[in-house]
């Protein structure tokens, strides 16, 4: 079930993937601004879809998968709060991508040893994310103050 919902998270997000790698690499000026500000957009769409959709991915860990009728109603009340999420996600992925890329030039290890670092922080936080997202919305968990 879980492969289904990762096809269509995939296949609802794949005309906005096309469009921005399809801009020039090596635009200037407005261009480039204008390229970044819909890069940035497309992220935090492709997070929210992301991170709507992966909701049920907890439920199927722990054997009680949930369909996607019950995963929109359970995340159809609380967009801003995805949205949120999908911000602050893409704000951090943004962050982190632009400091290794300017310590990368230092040389191609230290690069590669913070892109690595760099990607398992990512996948800990995105996994972080997507088990209180479950325990909020499906659970009715309240986080503490």
């Amino acid at each position: 079930m879980s492969i289904v919902y990762a096809m269509l998270s995939f296949l609802a997000v794949m005309p906005l993937l096309v469009i921005a790698e399809t801009l020039p690499f090596r635009a200037t000026g407005l261009l480039r601004g204008l390229q970044l500000i819909f890069s940035f957009v497309s992220a935090v769409f492709l997070n929210f879809v992301f991170f709507w959709m992966t909701i049920g991915l907890p439920a199927v860990a722990i054997g009680k998968p949930l369909n996607l009728r019950e995963i929109w109603v359970a995340g159809k009340d609380h967009k801003g709060m995805l949205l949120g999420v999908a911000v602050v996600f893409s704000v951090v992925v943004y962050v982190g991508d632009t400091v290794i890329a300017a310590l990368g030039f230092s040389g191609p290890l230290v690069g590669a040893v913070l892109s690595f670092v760099f990607g398992l922080f990512v996948l800990m936080f995105m996994h972080s994310l997507t088990t209180t997202l479950y325990g909020v919305l499906i659970e009715k968990r309240q986080l503490p103050q």
